[in-house]
């Protein structure tokens, strides 16, 4: 958990797009007081962290590292993969048929973990 928000405060300073804008984003995204969108069939290397907005990530799109929203939900469409940990606070995570978080994931203070029939956790 400090390793998360160590990152959390190191990617805040450091800022990125709202948007992906090819197949594979190379560095971490923060996104402040908006929504993050991973369009379909991206693969973003580096880790996001949305805060005051939603994180969605498209339809068989792909987050090599860690996810983090803090005053908002994170949503995993069909077939979208998370490689490392999701955490929302204040929001929850919703994982569609398919939908794959490889490692661990924790709602605080939210509305939980929604996982749809074929999504996995771990």
């Amino acid at each position: 958990m400090v390793k998360l928000l160590t990152l959390l405060l190191l990617l805040v300073v450091a800022g990125a797009p709202a948007t992906a804008r090819s197949q594979e984003d190379r560095g971490d995204r923060v996104v402040i007081g908006d929504d993050a969108i991973i369009a379909p069939g991206t693969h973003q290397l580096g880790d996001v962290v949305v805060i005051g907005g939603n994180l969605k990530v498209g339809d068989g799109a792909s987050i090599a590292r860690d996810a983090v929203v803090i005053a908002g939900s994170m949503k995993l469409g069909p077939g979208a993969r998370l490689e490392r940990d999701a955490v929302a606070i204040l929001g929850g995570i919703d994982l569609q048929p398919g939908a794959r978080i490889e490692h661990d994931a924790v709602s605080i203070l939210g509305r939980g973990i929604q996982i749809a029939e074929g999504a996995s956790i771990g």
